[in-house]
């Protein structure tokens, strides 16, 4: 019976590197093997078979801990003459997937118009995500802030004042906490904030019409609207309300409120 031969190279971060390559390159059921073996990226014989082969040349020709393997073809596979060691940053330039960005006819990926421009990789990344293109990636346009003065009304509908400065700078000086309820109050989403309409001037705004009541209530023989029981008994009209719908099932004790009330 023949032995494996050892070659002494189990638990070494090459050696794992190793098995990565070469099961990429021989498993074609691998989720990623469109990418190698099903499309013909082989790893040549003298490493294939033989992990002390790989091993040798890696030390030769410059490997450090925490480089990658980059395949200076990407069409062809991986062999002592088609392989190099990068950094992350360097290999990352090489990806078949990266994008390119031309501005003033030159060409440079994400990463290197990053260390050209010193713009920071993560922005021109999010600008591409934006949508940007070519020379919009490293100089987005400014967008204008709305700068349309902003009018305040009383609830009852009175111009209170006109201000010529931001959201942001009204709610900071009235002490409110969220500009935006201002800005959506101007927009039409909210109809009020913090007690006050809004309105983009010359725009006006204008106080929600109130709703009239008109449901009559009997009690004791005596027929009013909420608002005029409230009135009569010297309370709000919500609170009359929530007396009513509380006690409307035992009239006796509804009389005995109305009655405390209007001898109080």
């Amino acid at each position: 019976m023949k032995t494996r031969k050892k070659h002494g190279l189990t638990g070494q971060p090459l050696y794992r590197l190793y098995r990565g390559i070469k099961f990429r390159c021989t498993n074609k059921e691998d989720y990623h093997s469109k990418y190698y073996a099903n499309r013909g990226i082989t790893m040549c014989d003298e490493w294939l078979n033989n992990p002390k082969s790989f091993y040798d040349w890696a030390l030769t020709t410059g490997y450090k801990k925490g480089m990658t393997i980059d395949r200076i073809d990407n069409n062809k596979g991986y062999s002592p003459d088609n392989c190099r060691w990068a950094t992350m940053k360097e290999q990352s330039n090489n990806r078949r997937n990266n994008h390119l960005i031309t501005i003033n006819n030159e060409t440079h990926t994400m990463a290197e118009w990053s260390d050209i421009s010193g713009i920071p990789y993560s922005t021109i990344k999010r600008n591409i995500k934006k949508g940007l293109k070519n020379e919009a990636v490293l100089n987005p346009p400014i967008f204008k802030i709305n700068t349309k003065p902003i009018a305040q009304y009383s609830l009852d509908g009175k111009l209170i004042k006109i201000w010529g400065s931001s959201a942001k700078q009204i709610a900071k000086e009235l002490n409110f906490k969220q500009h935006s309820q201002i800005s959506n109050t101007c927009k039409g989403k909210n109809k009020t904030a913090f007690g006050y309409g809004w309105s983009y001037y010359p725009d006006v705004w204008k106080p929600s019409p109130k709703r009239k009541d008109e449901k009559q209530l009997t009690i004791q023989n005596e027929t009013h609207t909420y608002e005029e029981w409230a009135t009569i008994l010297g309370i709000t009209k919500d609170y009359f309300r929530h007396q009513y719908y509380k006690l409307k099932k035992d009239e006796d004790k509804l009389i005995d409120f109305v009655n405390h009330l209007r001898h109080f």
